[in-house]
């Protein structure tokens, strides 16, 4: 097992330095995307599927207590109105679940990710180590070039 893996490490590593740019692109599209993916199914089980279904139960028992409030009749001969000035003869629909996954939306993260955030920072890496080099590296450093690094992302950003 060690070894399947250190062969899949050094393949990926020459990888890196012969084609850098496809490497992370693909590296980075497939984060990019499994983590998308991740956070919306997340999100339609815990988030979304939770408050629809609670909204119908409420709309369930709203219906249901109209049609017995109908059934019963008006007071005096009257249209049943609710709360809200609706006519309690409206019975309102139940909401539909929207789709678990928005494709688009994961391909659009993945290509941005691909196409253009993976080629943006490898330069700006080769820029932060050209601008620092020869250097020991050290705390200070790495603080330095840190702070570089978040000055192009601050100035990259709209």
């Amino acid at each position: 097992m060690a070894s399947k893996l250190t062969r899949a490490f050094t393949w990926y590593s020459d990888n890196l330095k012969k084609n850098p740019y496809i490497t992370n692109g693909l590296t980075s599209g497939c984060i990019s995307g499994i983590g998308d993916v991740s956070a919306q199914m997340y999100r339609y089980h815990w988030v979304t599927k939770p408050r629809i279904e609670a909204h119908n139960a409420k709309l369930k028992m709203e219906n249901e207590e109209k049609r017995r409030l109908k059934n019963g009749g008006g007071v005096g001969g009257k249209k049943l109105v609710g709360a809200h000035g609706e006519a309690l003869d409206d019975y309102a629909d139940e909401a539909e679940l929207p789709p678990m996954l928005d494709l688009r939306r994961t391909f659009v993260l993945t290509s941005y990710s691909l196409l253009i955030g993976v080629p943006f920072w490898h330069n700006v890496y080769k820029i932060v180590d050209y601008a620092w080099k020869g250097r020991q590296l050290s705390v200070g450093l790495a603080l330095k070039k840190g702070f570089t690094t978040w000055w192009f992302g601050f100035l990259s950003t709209p």
